[in-house]
């Protein structure tokens, strides 16, 4: 008996071992499959994220472009009374005004006029309305000139029109909206802003200097200028 049951035991006990290796063998694969398919479930959520991760950024980026820059708001310019002269050498009547568009962009002048009042006022004379269609470009200057004027202007002041030498008022309108206006001398009516610009000595104009500057305040912006319709304004 005892020689039969170690020989039994010598031929189960590789048998086992076989059985064993071979379980062995097969929980390895199962193992690694199942560390397969959580590494790969973790993988797919990794990737999920991933792909929802850019999607926020992505629409934050959308609304960081929305908040940033925009497209540019149409220019806005106007125009400004820059430079009168109330007489030259031809006399009274040797007067003329100089607008100007100190702007980036054209003005239409549709709706535009400019007025005068005497130096205490409240009546309007009108010394120009623009034509349908006109405009201004850019830094250009447009004159109006009394009827013995001899600098070239591009259209004559009002026929009943003389500026006062000594004070007086401009009112340049678009529609019933003042949009700039300027008093000199003595002054006292609705066009003066802030204080009255000093009245031009014979044969010299005021102007703004430098050109277009508008702080609401006549004696500010005007000084007294040797004559330079059409052009730049230069100080003494």
């Amino acid at each position: 008996m005892v020689p039969r049951i170690r020989r039994l035991s010598a031929l189960l006990i590789p048998a086992l071992g076989v059985l064993g290796a071979a379980c062995a063998k097969g929980e390895a694969p199962d193992a690694a499959s199942n560390a397969q398919d959580v590494d790969g479930g973790q993988s797919d959520v990794s990737q999920d994220d991933a792909a929802d991760g850019p999607s926020s950024p992505s629409e934050g980026g959308t609304d960081g472009g929305e908040s940033g820059p925009v497209d540019a708001a149409p220019c806005e310019a106007k125009l400004t009374i820059n430079e009168v002269q109330t007489s030259g050498a031809g006399g009274p009547d040797d007067e003329f005004i100089e607008l100007h568009n100190p702007g980036s962009c054209a003005v239409s002048l549709d709706g535009y006029a400019l007025f005068y009042r005497s130096s205490d006022g409240v009546d309007d004379h009108m010394v120009w309305s623009a034509a349908a269609g006109q405009s201004m470009q850019p830094s250009q200057f447009f004159v109006l000139g009394g009827k013995d004027f001899t600098g070239g202007a591009d259209f004559p002041m009002g026929g009943s029109v003389a500026l006062g030498a000594g004070g007086g008022g401009l009112g340049l309108k678009k529609g019933d909206t003042v949009v700039d206006s300027l008093g000199w001398g003595d002054a006292t009516n609705d066009y003066v802003e802030g204080a009255a610009a000093t009245a031009p000595a014979s044969g010299n104009s005021i102007g703004r200097f430098p050109d277009g500057s508008d702080t609401d305040d006549n004696a500010s912006d005007f000084a007294d200028l040797s004559p330079s319709p059409r052009k730049t304004n230069n100080a003494w």
